[in-house]
């Protein structure tokens, strides 16, 4: 059974467009890496499970901070009963939840040394920014930044990134049609499935490997094979 954590809310942003960004502090240290999520437990009852609460898992929208480990935030739009609860977190609020998760949706120590695209629908630049920020700080590997949006509410970071020589940001209603297909690239793409499956298809047939390609589908995900 997974470790149950706990964390306080620290603050509350409104970010417009339904967009909410919610600080917490952890118990103790996060330990997480860019990429990754925690599920949190929320206190809505589970219409489908009498006597269980809703369950979701979020991806954490913060970089790893070394300086302050505890601290951490999501980013969410309030849609549906979980992130609407969620968005209800206001400061000195607690929430509980387990993790961090998320092995595959991460850099790994045997990526290949080639550029790195981030692609991102909506609020699936949680993690992508996360990533983005992260690589900021160390590593010359040039890096695209693709996120398709029609509500930007990280200005700041976009704004910080297109000072790196080594990122290269756009933004707009249509990116996904215009992220290259590069055989040596590394592809990170989180967000609406209905978008990212399409053009993970159209990369490997460009001849992109499937492992070099990972995904996190924040909804409409693909159907499990039976």
């Amino acid at each position: 059974m997974a470790k149950t954590k706990w964390a306080t809310v620290t603050g509350h942003e409104d970010l417009g467009g339904g967009v909410h960004r919610i600080h917490c502090l952890a118990d103790e240290p996060l330990h997480h890496v860019a990429g990754n999520y925690v599920i949190l437990r929320s206190t809505v009852p589970n219409p489908d499970k009498p006597g269980e609460v809703l369950k979701k898992a979020y991806s954490i929208s913060s970089a790893p901070d070394a300086e302050s480990p505890q601290r951490f935030h999501f980013t969410i739009v309030d849609v549906g009963a979980m992130s609407a609860w969620l968005a209800s977190q206001r400061v000195d609020g607690r929430v509980e939840f387990s993790g961090p998760w998320g092995r595959r949706f991460r850099a790994q120590p045997d990526d290949p040394d080639g550029p790195v695209h981030l692609f991102a629908t909506g609020t699936g630049f949680s993690p992508v920014g996360a990533m983005a920020i992260t690589r900021s700080r160390s590593g010359a590997t040039p890096v695209g930044v693709w996120w398709q949006t029609e509500h930007t509410y990280d200005d700041g970071v976009l704004a910080a990134l297109k000072q790196d020589p080594r990122f290269s940001v756009t933004v707009g209603a249509h990116v996904a049609d215009a992220v290259p297909a590069e055989p040596e690239a590394l592809y990170f793409l989180a967000g609406d499935g209905a978008v990212i499956i399409p053009l993970c298809e159209r990369l490997e047939q460009a001849g992109v490997p499937d492992a070099h390609i990972r995904t996190e589908f924040f909804f409409n995900k693909p159907a499990k094979p039976t």
